[in-house]
């Protein structure tokens, strides 16, 4: 989320951002500030005044991390250099080989399936999102909606959790295609994991504002309960 906090006053959302923050800086001037945004594909560097409306800067300027401006407001120094990663496949006496293609994206995150698929979180379409790579076909799918990550997958294989999508909060729904159901509705739950017997899923949040701590919630929905000390 990009916001500004005036002196004095209350701080206020202007824009959030689907990716994590490319970069933002205040401009010497100190009457705007300049930051970096992914749209339609593609990186872009965005100038706002405070308390006013975004401006895209002409010039095919791509920042992918880092700003920075000089003191005299005259010169934008920025990187367009990209973090990558890529999930790799480990078998008995082999080097770790990568399972997928590598791009300008990060793949991490991943939740095997089954013996052939394996769920997995990427940035490979823009927006952080869950999809399932087919080891067989070598097709990659979205499975669910953009803003999805953290998959997490049944011990039968039938069965994805993931937290963010559409709305805040752990949803799971069926890999073989169907709508998904949210079992958790707070913005501060992450990183579920079914329990063995895949009726359960446990999770971390910080929706007391406590601490981190572990809890849990049926994998059909219902009460949340704290299963581990603030």
């Amino acid at each position: 989320v990009v916001g500004e906090l005036p002196r004095g006053g209350a701080p206020r959302a202007v824009e959030t951002l689907p990716l994590d923050s490319i970069g933002l800086v205040v401009a010497p001037s100190q009457l705007g500030y300049y930051y970096g945004r992914h749209h339609a594909n593609a990186n872009e560097l965005v100038r706002r005044r405070f308390g006013g409306a975004a401006e895209t800067v002409p010039g095919d300027v791509t920042p992918a991390s880092g700003l920075g401006i000089s003191p005299d407001g005259k010169h934008l120094a920025y990187s367009t250099c990209k973090e990558s990663s890529v999930i790799a496949r480990l078998r008995p006496g082999k080097p770790p080989a990568p399972l997928m293609a590598a791009g300008n994206w990060r793949d991490i995150w991943p939740a095997p399936v089954d013996e052939r698929r394996v769920a997995f979180q990427s940035d490979r379409a823009g927006a952080v999102q869950v999809w399932l790579y087919d080891m067989k076909t070598r097709e990659t799918r979205p499975l669910a909606a953009a803003s999805s990550s953290n998959p997490a997958v049944s011990p039968d294989g039938k069965w994805l959790a993931y937290v963010g999508g559409d709305e805040p909060g752990i949803h799971v729904a069926p890999i073989g295609g169907g709508a998904a159901r949210r079992v958790t509705d707070s913005v501060d739950d992450g990183e579920p994991a079914f329990s063995f017997d895949g009726k359960t899923i446990v999770f971390e949040s910080t929706r007391d504002k406590s601490g981190a701590r572990v809890y849990a919630v049926a994998a059909t929905g219902g009460a949340v309960r704290a299963i581990s000390p603030p």
